[in-house]
């Protein structure tokens, strides 16, 4: 009987806890709502140009940007984050998008401004860089790494444009 007892108490507590909407996954949304325009992971309120100095490739499987001073880092799109891995200078923040289907690293952040289970909205920072910094990008549809270039929105695939290679 005790076990029966204590067992719906945690029942409730779960149930409880859940109730109210402040589940982040609830912004992940439908597993059909995969999101197939992101912005790049860098604000462009920055001194200089950003350039791509390493494209996707198989072996590489994301893209490098080389982002000069003063750029934020921002969320591609809406999601959670998931990891947030690395030291002080080399830090990864993870996301999650589409329903859990797109995730998102993107990779060489100086300092983090979001923590692990945090909903973010697209375009919002959560992240800083420190001088000239190589930022890379990786997406995962369905866990099979996919060219970021190919989920850019107009604008920001017009910025990437100028990039002789992206997707190899």
């Amino acid at each position: 009987m005790k076990k029966l007892k204590f067992t719906l108490v945690i029942v409730s507590l779960i149930t409880l806890g859940g109730c109210g909407g402040d589940n982040p996954l609830d912004l992940l949304g439908s597993p059909e709502n995969i999101p197939t325009t992101l912005t790049l992971p860098f604000s462009s309120g920055f001194f200089g140009t950003a350039t791509v100095s390493s494209a996707y490739t198989s072996s590489s499987p994301f893209v490098t940007f080389l982002v000069p001073t003063g750029a934020n880092i921002i969320a591609p799109t809406d999601g959670v984050i998931t990891s947030i891995s690395g030291a002080i200078g080399n830090i990864s923040i993870s996301m999650l998008h589409g329903g859990g289907r797109l995730s998102s690293t993107v990779g060489g952040i100086y300092s983090s401004q979001v923590r692990v289970g945090s909903s973010v909205v697209k375009n919002q920072v959560i992240g800083a860089i420190s001088g000239t910094t190589a930022i890379t990008l990786s997406l995962a549809l369905d866990g099979v790494s996919v060219c970021p270039i190919s989920f850019l929105d107009n604008t920001s695939k017009q910025a990437a444009s100028a990039y002789t290679f992206m997707c190899l």
